[in-house]
């Protein structure tokens, strides 16, 4: 199998690709290339991964826009970072009333990486196709990892027609933004998944995670074939099943209970709300018995905006960002931690959710018809809020918040130890995509 794409594999964060490479590798033989930046500290280095993924044969192909675009970035933000202030002085604001420099910083960055894509596809074909061709290998499956890789995925397919093409898709952001592409309106911001996606009636499978953002709708709309897609949610990793020791439900009698989040900064996955909350049960409610643990990976400006956010309210004793956690260590933020806060904008059917509902962790979250699908209602210790506008989430949590008794927390803790007998592992959820795959080879 050759699996094409311009990502690595995240040590902080999902673990979706790490998971599905991991299963395959059980199946096939693996030839994965990617054009994605491996410096990245979002990821696993070189040696890590090879050393977790013995099996899989990488190759690593650069990409000079990514690395020579990062450094031009990197001076531009030292650049506009030392005369910012002056430029705010000075009030040099575009008619949005946003900051000149910023938005410049942004539209090189955008530049950058929709160039970046565009050459990705072009190393990714030429690169698999040199190798298919020195090496004697012709792949029986071409896995298009992500939108980075279905162009060269198609492209390679029409040179090795036998071969099964098929995508792989984390979910996507075109959900959000579905109705109006059935209404025929233009879409800015979306132009390389849609690139993308235009192009994937033309796999012969489809296999889409079930995470809220209407996946399978997206690929329908896209001309893709209710027969030709698979659409799975995440799978519980061995990480997680096998975790032997089963945290006791506390009273909470001589300590205060710890809230927590476990994402990225990423602005969708809206952590300042967890904040805001805190604010009000601290500074309104006056109520002193929730900290707030925040872990996660950010960039320097993410983490800047959470930390001045806690300044400002004055939450430095109450609200603690942790920094990125390895997967490696994801049992023990479980362990730490009593109840979760998971406020995605888009759908929060995510592993924090997913893990946290499996070890009966209580799980306070936005309503989504799906998530309820996978890890139940109330009766297994979940509470889920209107997603109407991000001030009634703030008041509504806050609220319920406050009003919990000692009582009521035993009760939510109790209902989450019972699980939602609706999960599956990373391997249940692998063995269904590679018997999809063998039938098509038939």
């Amino acid at each position: 199998m050759f699996v094409l794409t311009s990502l690595f594999f995240n040590e902080f964060g999902n673990q979706s690709m790490f998971e599905s490479i991991r299963g395959y590798s059980k199946y096939f033989e693996i030839y994965f290339f990617t054009c994605g930046d491996i410096n990245e500290k979002l990821f696993y280095n070189q040696t890590d991964i090879n050393n977790k993924l013995p099996n899989v044969n990488f190759f690593l192909i650069k990409n000079p826009l990514i690395y020579y675009g990062k450094s031009f970035l990197h001076w531009f933000n030292k650049f506009s970072v030392r005369f910012s202030s002056k430029a705010i002085e000075k009030s040099e604001k575009d008619s949005n009333g946003k900051n000149v420099i910023s938005n410049s910083y942004r539209n090189n960055n955008l530049l950058i990486r929709i160039s970046a894509f565009y050459v990705n596809n072009l190393l990714l074909y030429l690169y698999t196709k040199r190798f298919s061709t020195n090496s004697g290998i012709i792949p029986d499956y071409i896995c298009a990892y992500e939108c980075g890789g279905v162009i060269p995925t198609i492209k390679l397919k029409k040179k090795f027609p036998k071969s099964i093409a098929f995508g792989k898709f984390q979910g996507t952001v075109l959900g959000s933004v579905l109705d109006l592409l059935k209404k025929g309106k233009k879409i800015k911001g979306f132009n390389l998944e849609l690139d993308s996606y235009s192009q994937v009636k033309y796999l012969d499978l489809c296999i889409m995670t079930d995470d809220g953002t209407k996946g399978d709708n997206v690929l329908e709309y896209f001309g893709v074939d209710k027969n030709k897609i698979l659409f799975l949610h995440n799978g519980i990793s061995d990480k997680i099943i096998h975790k032997t020791k089963e945290k006791p439900i506390s009273t909470f009698s001589n300590r205060q209970i710890k809230l927590f989040t476990a994402s990225r900064l990423i602005y969708w996955k809206r952590i300042p709300l967890a904040i805001k909350i805190m604010n009000k049960l601290k500074n309104q409610y006056s109520d002193d018995r929730f900290i707030l643990n925040i872990y996660g990976f950010g960039n320097e400006m993410e983490i800047q905006e959470i930390t001045q956010l806690i300044d400002q309210f004055g939450l430095e004793q109450t609200v603690f960002y942790q920094g990125p956690f390895s997967y490696d260590n994801v049992n023990d933020i479980y362990n730490e931690n009593d109840i979760l806060l998971s406020l995605y904008m888009f759908s929060n059917v995510c592993n924090p959710v997913l893990e946290s509902a499996y070890l009966g962790i209580p799980v306070l979250t936005l309503y989504n018809k799906e998530l309820m699908g996978v890890i139940g209602g109330e009766q297994y210790g979940n509470r889920f809020f209107d997603d109407s506008n991000d001030d009634k989430i703030v008041d509504d949590i806050s609220k319920y918040l406050h009003a919990l008794t000692n009582d009521d927390l035993f009760k939510l803790l109790s209902e989450a130890k019972t699980r939602s007998n609706l999960q599956y592992s990373w391997d249940e959820r692998i063995l269904s995509e590679v018997l999809r795959l063998k039938n098509l080879a038939l």
